[in-house]
């Protein structure tokens, strides 16, 4: 996800309701998911405490790498939005909706066909480093474990589980 100023989201979508607390007097979501962010909310995010509008990092870049305009196709009510990827997940495996756009992982995880990847060109790659620290208590292990992670075989494990291999 993406964080952006809320002075900045007038046009964008929240990706999560949005629930107000108002001691004796409101306590609903404000703002739901899907909803096209106006001027006029912006004085309301400010007062409930919102300074960042959490969206898509990656799936606002693969829109813009098709040139697709996220809030136009959610104007028109072709684009739902999940508050994570696991609730997107189950909504793809409840037929909820026709597709999504989540993880490998996610997808190997729910058993989904994966119908297509982004490239590294459309939103860049999502790469987990690791390292052994300086202060590990037990850095034999660590580097043990770092060396383990790097053989073919753990590739493969990896592969079967989403995983795309660095190479």
């Amino acid at each position: 996800m993406k964080l952006i100023r809320t002075e900045d989201a007038i046009g964008h979508v929240p990706c999560h309701d949005m629930t107000q607390i108002i001691k004796d007097q409101y306590k609903d979501a404000r703002f739901r998911k899907g909803h096209i962010v106006t001027e006029k909310d912006i004085p309301v995010l400010l007062s409930m405490g919102n300074s960042d509008v959490p969206v898509s990092q990656y799936t606002q870049k693969i829109f813009e790498f098709y040139e697709l305009d996220e809030q136009a196709l959610a104007a028109a009510g072709t684009l739902t939005y999940g508050s994570n990827v696991k609730e997107v997940t189950t909504q793809v495996s409840e037929a909820a909706v026709d597709c999504g756009i989540i993880y490998g992982t996610d997808a190997a995880s729910a058993k989904l066909t994966v119908v297509d990847t982004a490239a590294a060109e459309m939103c860049g790659q999502v790469i987990y480093p690791a390292a052994v620290l300086k202060d590990s208590k037990h850095p034999v292990e660590a580097k043990a474990f770092l060396v383990f992670l790097q053989k073919e075989s753990s590739a493969k494990i990896f592969e079967n589980v989403g995983f795309t291999p660095l190479g």
